[in-house]
Order: C-alpha cells, then structure tokens, then sequence
C-alpha cells in the first residue's frame, strides 16, 4: 500500500492540474499532470497511480465541466491508461520495483515510456476522428509538444529522487512550476493561432479589393493542404504551404484595374513576394512566393523549397480554371515553363496523381 501522506499528495495534485489542461487547435489536449504522474509511478507503482490519476480526472472533469465532454474524459482515460500500462511493463523488464533506488537514466526512461504512450494513443484517436495519416500527426505533435513534454519528464524523475528529502513539498513545488509552463505553453498557442487568424484576415482584406477573387485565397491553401498532407507533408512545412497559399495574391492590395486584368497581370505576378520583404516572420513564405513569381533561380533552392512552390501554383491554377472565367485564368495563370522550373515533370507525378485523387473526391461529392 502506498504511504497515505504521498497518495493523498498525488491524488490532490493530479486534481488541481486536471483543471488546467491545454487544448489544441483540432480538438486533442495536452494534460500537465503526467510530471505527478511519473514519482507516483515510480514510488507507488501502476494500480495505486492509475487509481489516484483516474479519481483525480474524474473529479477535476466533473468541476470543470459537469456531465458535459464526456468523451473527451474517456479519451484522457484511455491515454493514461495505456501510458501507465506501458510504463509499468518497461519497470518489469528493467526489474524496477515502487520505491526501488534505481538510476535517474532508468526513471528517465520509464518517464519517456509515460509521455510517449500518451501521445500515441492520443494521436491514433486524432488520425481516426481527423481521417488523417497518424505519421503526419504523431511527428506534427512531437515537435510542438517536445519540449513541455521534455520539461514534464525531467520535473517527475527529479520529484521521485527527492522524495525522500523534500517529501509531498515536492509535489507543491512541481504543481506550481507546471502551472508556469503550463501558462507559457498555452500563450505560444494563443500567439500561433492569433498569427494564422492575421494572415488569414489579411488574405481576406486582399480579396475585397478584387471581388472577382473572393474565396480564392481559402480554397487554394485548402487545396494544398489537403495535397501536402497527402504526400506526407507535416509541421512546420505543412504550415509554410498554408501560409503561401494564402498570400500568394498579397500585391492585390491596392491594385486597380489597369494593372489586374490584361498582359500587365503576368508582369505584375513579379512583384507578390517584394510585398513581403522586409517581414521577419515570414521569410521562409516570401521565399515560397518568390519561387512562383519567378523572381529567384529555382535551380538554388531546396527541393522541399522548390515542392511546396509548385503545390501553391499548380492549386492557384486548378482553382482559377474550374471557377474563375476564361479570361481571368489568362490573366492568373502560372505559365507550365515556371512550372516546369520549379519541378521537372519526373518529380511531379505523385503530386499531380494526389491533387487528381481530390479533385476526383470533390467532383463524387458535389463539393469546391
């Protein structure tokens, strides 16, 4: 049996973090507890931990959201379930009993153990309710949650090896550094969502100033995310092509007609990433628009580079000929020479074969 002072200090610490969790952009959420949950792993072993961690969500769900979201609970149970369990068998294996004075790279492992079979199991119900690859979603999630995850792991193996000085005073001292990294966390969330809400809104500003364009910035980067998802890309670069796909018009702001419609549209394409220039944040995107606009050697940039251009310009072309009139497309258009410059025709072949396969979707479903 566990000592009651540590399991009552465990049970009320899983308990005030439960109320804190963070939420992500699609739904999933990031629970803080696992740094208690890790000493109580080590020191109690997996039925006590899985008892104190499961009585703890169910309250702090029921405070915070009554009977509501139940079947996010039952997700967050199911994820430390199987991060215990998975957990508990690596104790096995290395012969680690609760309390056992093992080495801190052997409760570093047993914590690495804990995180990763949460996030794995919280990343196979995503692919399952998003229709997503699990790869694109498991490695997309490692990178952002990298380092609270890291910070989580280090905080419960260094709580379980001062246990026996500082006692449950190091729980309290873990509640309140969690609860800081919670809170920085959660602000790079609001900061990243707030900078995609910008360029969005901004994408939108272009497109009053051209009416003829409205939901063309939308449905291009919608088009080639579906599309780079599809080919296996993720993170950062899945958010680039987003990112460029909705500012690929961005010198429409401002334009007037003389300078939209006729043969001075392909001249004024030159001129969409020297909009950017000068715009810290979005180097890597200006560079994708200036592949498309021509204005850099397409033969010095990277392949990824040089992929994720041609994914922009051929989703702008495929969306201008299928909704936009003819004489618009002429003016729109990224000529197959710069295409060609981006990507030769070997290299296109999956990528043209994907946005066929959505195209082809779309058309069986009656939808943009």
């Amino acid at each position: 049996m566990p000592d009651i002072v540590l399991a009552t200090s465990v049970l009320a610490a899983l308990f005030v973090l439960g109320l804190f969790d963070v939420w992500l952009p699609h739904g999933d959420n990031i629970d803080v507890g696992t740094a208690v949950v890790i000493p109580a792993l080590l020191l109690t072993g997996a039925l006590p931990t899985l008892v104190l961690a499961a009585a703890a969500r169910v309250g702090a769900h029921l405070l915070r959201y009554r009977l509501g979201r139940l079947d996010a609970l039952a997700s967050v149970l199911a994820r430390r379930s199987a991060a215990v369990a998975l957990a508990a068998v690596l104790m096995q294996v290395l012969g680690m009993g609760p309390g056992d004075a093992t080495t801190f790279a052997s409760q570093a492992l047993v914590g690495v153990a804990v995180v990763a079979g949460d996030l794995v199991v919280g990343q196979l119900a995503a692919a399952a309710r998003l229709r997503q690859p699990f790869t694109r979603l498991i490695l997309g999630n490692t990178k952002i949650q990298g380092p609270l995850a890291a910070a989580q792991v280090s905080l419960g193996v260094l709580t379980a090896q001062l246990h026996a000085v500082v006692g449950a005073w190091g729980l309290v001292i873990v509640i309140i550094l969690l609860l800081a990294v919670r809170q920085s966390f959660s602000l790079l969330l609001d900061i990243r969502q707030a900078y995609g809400a910008t360029i969005e809104a901004l994408a939108a500003t272009i497109e009053k100033c051209v009416p003829e364009r409205s939901g063309h910035a939308q449905r291009v980067a919608r088009l080639a995310r579906l599309v780079g998802s599809g080919i296996g890309i993720y993170g950062d670069a899945l958010e680039r092509l987003g990112y460029a796909a909705l500012l690929h018009d961005i010198e429409l702001l401002g334009a007037d007609d003389s300078v939209i419609e006729g043969e001075q549209g392909d001249a004024r394409r030159t001129s969409a990433s020297e909009v950017l220039t000068g715009v810290g944040t979005l180097r890597d995107v200006s560079l994708i628009l200036a592949l498309c606009d021509g204005m850099v050697n397409a033969e010095g940039a990277s392949h990824s580079d040089r992929m994720l251009a041609y994914i922009v310009c051929r989703a702008s072309n495929l969306d201008d000929k299928l909704l936009s009139p003819e004489e618009w497309l002429k003016a729109r258009a990224y000529g197959e020479e710069r295409m060609d410059a981006l990507l030769p025709a070997r290299e296109r072949v999956r990528i043209d074969r994907e946005f066929g396969a959505i195209l082809a979707e779309r058309a069986s479903k009656g939808t943009k």
